[in-house]
């Protein structure tokens, strides 16, 4: 591809991911960098939190496309954090929403995400098996969200340096 090509592909991209939407390829990957391998490929998609635009034609804008339960909740929940002053990263908003039932089903939100169902779409209901297995899963998931995960554009906080005491102090020597 030559570089006006790239360049026009480039300009088309940033015109339909406006400034102020909110169904971006970041907020895909966050949900995916999120779940990791927890995360089924059918959901590592829009439809995790979009409906589909009724007809929809190619070249449509993000705020033609309009959210599930799941998503509309998600969105809702960056202006709460916001006006907290809190993060409103997919991620923290994905944290704040877990315990939820998005979709009515019966269901929280994590745990249909990590079962394989769509947590915005009431008729992907897990089955009595698969919430018999969540347990297990939501254990591997706690130790998989604490492995390392490296983020490049959060400030490093360096731990609060110890207080130790020695019971004993060492008497200093005279010569």
């Amino acid at each position: 591809m030559d570089a006006m090509k790239r360049a026009i592909l480039i300009v088309a991209i940033l015109a339909l991911c406006g400034a102020n939407a909110l169904a971006t390829p970041a907020n895909k990957a966050a949900l995916g960098v999120r779940y990791g391998r927890f995360l089924p490929a059918r959901l590592d998609a829009c439809s995790t939190c979009h409906r589909s635009a009724p007809g929809a034609k190619q070249g449509v804008t993000l705020e033609e496309f309009p959210h599930n339960p799941f998503g509309a909740r998600l969105k809702v929940v960056v202006e709460v954090l916001k006006k907290s002053g809190q993060r409103a990263d997919l991620g923290r908003r994905l944290e704040k929403i877990a315990g939820e039932d998005s979709d009515g089903d019966g269901v929280a939100n994590e745990a249909e995400l990590l079962l394989g169902h769509n947590p915005g779409d009431a008729k992907d209901k897990p089955t009595a098996v698969e919430l018999a297995g969540l347990a297990k899963t939501k254990v591997a998931f706690v130790a998989f969200r604490s492995e390392y995960r490296w983020q490049p554009f959060e400030s490093v906080v360096a731990p609060a340096v110890p207080n130790h005491t020695h019971p004993n102090p060492p008497t200093p020597r005279r010569s």
